[in-house]
């Protein structure tokens, strides 16, 4: 049987088979982790339906931010996401860009069946110096669609031209049809110069998901995976994930404010790897993928 622990490996404290990990002990002085480089992959503004989210707007989400001791974020609008109102929800993100400089970078939201707004919001969003990537949900939206379906290939396209990472929402077995492991990854072959992220690994529900996407990051140079929603969901995924992909393949995202910042961050502050690797995932994957100066 597949996804035993035997599989997954890995303990969960500071000295484990390579030895006393600063990253832990950071760690375990408690936040704000001031001494770390945290950047935050996937955050979101707004709320969204049946989810109960103490905070979701820009000042609250940087707040919190500041009391971990997470650097940056980057950001796409639930608004966008759930209600077919995009442009009012790329709008939100942009004016959070304008009034935290240092503390978020953007993802335009776009939606296939809306092909006229897909050009022109790619166009005028893109143009904010920190818009720097695209959020594609198939599944949230009142129409779904399928991440293979032929109307995504502006997005795409556009992302391969003017050199954007793609960040793909990949959830639970419910909805594989729409945005599985396989299906992202017969899109990112075709665009091979474009990054693409699964989001939260496909591991909402079973761990068998986890496998699947991290067979794609593994086996495509352009497939990366964050960590949100699953990595504190599965023992041992952090540790299976470096030695699947490695931990270049791997970046730390929260999902806030539908889950927590901390919520993945104890798997990678803990996880039996080098410290190299926990600081891979925890930042500097992220910074080299959306061009974040370090401090």
């Amino acid at each position: 049987m597949s996804g035993g622990n035997e599989d997954r490996g890995g303990g969960t404290n500071a000295g484990g088979a390579f030895g006393p990990s600063r990253v832990a002990e950071v760690a375990r002085a408690g936040p704000p982790y001031d001494d770390l480089v945290i950047f935050d992959n996937h955050l979101h503004f707004g709320h969204a339906p049946a989810v109960y989210e103490a905070a979701a707007d820009p000042v609250e989400l940087a707040r919190q931010m500041s009391r971990i001791g997470i650097r940056v974020a980057v950001v796409s609008s639930i608004w966008a996401i759930f209600s077919g109102d995009i442009r009012a929800g790329n709008d939100e993100v942009l004016a959070a860009l304008d009034q935290f400089p240092d503390r978020y970078l953007g993802y335009v939201v776009v939606h296939p069946a809306y092909p006229e707004l897909m050009a022109s919001e790619l166009e005028r969003c893109l143009r904010h110096p920190r818009m720097r990537g695209i959020k594609l949900h198939p599944t949230q939206y009142s129409h779904p669609v399928k991440i293979t379906d032929p109307r995504y290939r502006p997005a795409f396209e556009y992302a391969r031209d003017h050199g954007y990472p793609i960040l793909i929402h990949t959830g639970p077995e419910a909805q594989r049809a729409y945005c599985g492991a396989e299906a992202v990854a017969k899109v990112a072959r075709e665009f091979p110069s474009v990054p693409v992220i699964l989001a939260h690994t496909m591991g909402f529900d079973r761990w068998e998901g986890v496998e699947e996407a991290m067979a794609v990051a593994a086996r495509l140079d352009n497939a990366y995976v964050d960590l949100s929603g699953s990595a504190g969901r599965h023992y041992g995924l952090v540790e299976y994930a470096v030695r699947r992909a490695g931990s270049e393949k791997i970046l730390y995202g929260s999902d806030v404010p539908q889950l927590t910042f901390t919520f993945p961050l104890g798997p990678v502050f803990y996880a039996d790897i080098p410290d190299r690797d926990k600081e891979n995932i925890l930042g500097l994957n992220t910074a080299r993928m959306f061009d974040i100066p370090l401090p």
